[in-house]
């Protein structure tokens, strides 16, 4: 399995009225997390355009447990659990950072897209060794 650990600080603007991150922030960083894992891989939107190829999402699963604060240092560990021909599992945990303390964890299967037919396309093998998933169901 490749971890991947994207981090971030709670701005203003995450802030509900409820004074802590709003549930749609936490989806957000988990897309950001992802998009980040991406790249860092070499799969970069560029790469993706080459091949007419996207990501898009068929679920999210979320459990929050603990809120985040405007200030608080974030982390998204990401990773893929598997690939099946056309989609792949993609699981994150989400902490603060200073005490280690888990907010959130949660999963997306994600539908890999051809987006010159408008339909799903099946996985490169290359993308595949790439991202070393815990399992290739």
């Amino acid at each position: 399995m490749r971890m991947f650990e994207y981090e971030l600080t709670v701005t203003r603007k995450s802030i509900d009225e409820n004074q802590h991150a709003n549930n749609v922030r936490f989806v957000q960083w988990m897309q950001d997390a992802a998009v980040a894992h991406s790249n860092a891989l070499g799969w970069t939107l560029s790469e993706y355009e080459k091949i007419n190829a996207a990501w898009i999402v068929r679920r999210h699963e979320i459990d929050y447990f603990n809120p985040a604060f405007l200030g608080d240092i974030v982390i998204v560990r990401t990773w893929v659990k598997n690939f099946r021909r056309i989609r792949c599992a993609r699981c994150y945990e989400i902490v603060e950072k200073r005490e280690e303390k888990c907010l959130a964890q949660a999963s997306t299967v994600w539908v890999f897209w051809d987006t010159a037919a408008n339909r799903p396309k099946v996985i490169p093998e290359a993308m595949k060794l790439g991202f070393k998933p815990d399992s290739d169901l």
